[in-house]
This record gives structure tokens, sequence and C-alpha cells, in this order.
């Protein structure tokens, strides 16, 4: 099977570390929405990434659906969440917000540097940027409260918590104070140290 994306996307990033540590085989196609449209858009005319692309031809979108399928229906057993229901209730908290982090990460990037100037809207980027400021305060918080499972294990919610701050910290790094959020700094730096992380590192201009 083909995951088509590129490293660039935390969600596309997610989604390759999470096939990877299922021990999962699949074939990265490197192709990005902004730069590569016209290819893309032959495997994809939605031009959204990741797209896992199964060996029947069947397309799946979305990032959690993606991992959710692989995990239900190729991994053999094998998961990135945990099984005992308070942990997995945790997790899914912390997943939850890390993903409505990337969203409002990626409003601020299109609003501010896709959008033209004289057409954007100040009381949207406000709430957006205020938005953005509380998700990562949460998940601080959350990381802190699982801080000892999150550093020991690769998994589902420490990779989704590490990524959303690492690709946050360079992209809209004047919106989040890392010495706000010293737990979201530790565990992200110690997952961009794990081999998986540095294969799918983001690299950005």
């Amino acid at each position: 099977m083909q995951l088509v994306g590129v490293p660039n996307s935390p969600y596309f990033r997610r989604t390759a570390i999470s096939l990877e540590l299922l021990e999962l085989p699949f074939e990265v196609k490197p192709l990005s929405p902004f730069i590569d449209v016209q290819a893309l858009g032959k495997l994809n005319p939605i031009l959204k990434i990741p797209t896992l692309i199964l060996d029947n031809g069947e397309k799946i979108m979305d990032s959690s659906l993606i991992i959710q399928y692989a995990e239900l229906a190729l991994s053999n057993g094998n998961t990135l969440w945990p099984r005992e229901p308070e942990w997995l209730q945790s997790d899914f908290r912390t997943v939850s917000i890390a993903l409505a982090a990337l969203e409002k990460c990626l409003q601020i990037i299109y609003e501010t540097k896709l959008r033209p100037e004289s057409t954007r809207h100040q009381p949207w980027l406000d709430r957006v940027q205020g938005q953005c400021h509380a998700a990562f305060i949460e998940l601080e918080q959350a990381v802190k409260n699982n801080a000892a499972r999150y550093d020991g294990d690769c998994c589902q919610a420490g990779i989704t918590a590490a990524i959303a701050w690492s690709f946050g910290a360079q992209l809209v790094a004047s919106f989040i104070q890392p010495e706000h959020c010293p737990s979201l700094v530790s565990l992200t730096s110690n997952m961009e140290a794990h081999p998986l992380f540095k294969k799918y590192s983001a690299t950005r201009s």
C-alpha cells in the first residue's frame, strides 16, 4: 500500500510514524497539495493528504481514520492506544486537544500567509489565535498529567501531542509560549530524538 503526502504535513507525519510503529509495510509517495497539484490530483482529486492507497486501489483520507483502519484491519492486534479504560479516555482527550491545536495553527497560517492582507478579518484572526493559545495550554496540562506514560512509550497521544507542538512552535511561534508549556517542550524534545521522528522530519524553509 502507499501513503501519499509529505512530512511538512503534521497529519501525514503522525500517520507515517504510526504505521511504522504498527510494523506495517508501505511506500511513501511524496506529493504536496501545494506543489504537486497535478500529480496529486491524478491520485486524489480532492487534493487531501495523507491519503492511504490500499492494495485493491481503495483510498482512505484523514489521518485518524487511516490509523484506525490500520489498527483494526491490518495490525494483528497491535495498537498505539492503552487498553485500560481510564487511560484510553485520557489519551482520547489528549489527542482531541492536539488535533484541535493543529487545526487552529493551520487556520492562522491560512489567514496570515495565504489570504491577501487586504481581505483579512482581524476579529476572526484574534479569535483563532486565542483558541490556539488555549488549546496548547490545555494540551500542556494533559501531557503533564500523563508525562510518565507519554515519555516512556510511543503511544498515539504522545506522538500526536509532540507533533502538534513541533508544528506550532515552528510556524505560529508568536502565539504560543514555550515557558508556559514545559511538559510539552520536554515531550517533544524526547520524541524528536526518536529514529522515526527523524525519518519523517518536517523540513521547512
